[in-house]
């Protein structure tokens, strides 16, 4: 499902339509998101007006998978 939200976001028309609803965009334990989830939340953070990210390294459990 991410893939395809992610093709999505290559859509004039979605992006407009996200551009015409949402203003912000919020990322909690950011630590935590997959590299799939990264480009989703970077595709949308150029879409709307702002967005705030926020992660603890210390929590990072991909980086603890190494």
């Amino acid at each position: 499902m991410e893939k395809m939200f992610y093709e999505l976001l290559q859509n004039d028309e979605v992006v407009a339509d996200i551009k015409a609803t949402y203003k912000y965009v919020f990322v909690d334990e950011f630590q935590d998101c997959s590299p799939i989830q990264v480009k989703i939340f970077d595709k949308l953070s150029e879409i709307v007006d702002n967005s705030i990210w926020v992660g603890d390294k210390k929590q990072d459990i991909y980086g603890l998978r190494g």
